[in-house]
């Protein structure tokens, strides 16, 4: 199925981080190759709607991109931010260091930032795992983060073409972006610290659009619910979750 093709505001801002398909070229290339089953001609916002209302308090949704489909399904049904059971993200910044223009901004979220705005202040379960985790695995050897990416197997070779482009750009730093996120949602036990504050989304600004505010002593003029913001994760378990799943 397929989702928004346009976000929730004009935007013009470019990032080809992980190739002009968003996976390093991969789609493009392997085009006539590629054999896409089970897919559904329903569009993704009205999916999200049928599945949260046909499993109220049951489905988390797991979001490795900007979060308009979410947003536009919160506005089309106004009752679905009470009927999710979570949202984790994989975006934004706790400690304003962003990787885009916008200096305090993550890509994820300048792409849509008022979509972001939206789902923060309307869902009280969200869960960000943030760009500051995805930087913490430059911590570790990086012969030992490239471990996961010497597969051939099918599924290594795949994970391998995806981050081709992003690895060239990331001057050779494996960047653990996507799979951090859904370790924490299919393996909570991988966190090993968070917080609980409220969140909010610059929506505008020349130098901080698409910033993510942290009240971080709860004194902000305008009260909001507190979201999960990840701080610390288990590195070695997350790889070794990665290493696992490309094996075979």
């Amino acid at each position: 199925m397929k989702g928004c093709d346009e976000f929730t505001s004009p935007n013009d801002y470019v990032d080809k981080h992980y190739g002009v398909d968003g996976f390093g070229g991969f789609q493009i290339e392997n085009k006539e190759k590629i054999q896409l089953n089970n897919v559904k001609e329903q569009h993704g916002v009205d999916f999200i709607i049928e599945q949260v209302n046909k499993y109220p308090n049951q489905v988390t949704l797991l979001c490795l991109a900007p979060l308009t489909n979410i947003c536009k399904a919160f506005r089309k049904d106004p009752s679905l931010p009470d009927k999710v059971k979570s949202i984790v993200f994989s975006g934004g910044t706790y400690l304003a260091q962003g990787n885009t223009k916008c200096c305090c901004s993550e890509f994820n979220v300048i792409m849509d930032p008022q979509a972001a705005e939206e789902v923060f202040q309307q869902c009280q379960r969200v869960t960000m795992v943030p760009i500051e985790i995805v930087r913490s695995f430059r911590q570790v050897s990086q012969e030992y983060v490239r471990v996961p990416f010497s597969y051939r197997t099918k599924k290594g070779s795949l994970v391998y073409e995806c981050y081709k482009v992003a690895l060239k750009n990331s001057d050779n730093i494996y960047d653990i972006t996507d799979p951090c996120a859904v370790a924490v949602a299919f393996c909570p036990e991988v966190v090993q610290e968070y917080y609980e504050k409220s969140l909010f989304v610059e929506v505008t600004g020349k130098f901080t659009k698409g910033m993510v505010v942290v009240d971080w002593r709860d004194t902000c003029f305008e009260k909001r619910h507190h979201s999960n913001i990840i701080a610390k994760v288990d590195l070695h378990r997350i790889l070794e979750i990665l290493e696992d799943s490309v094996k075979e």
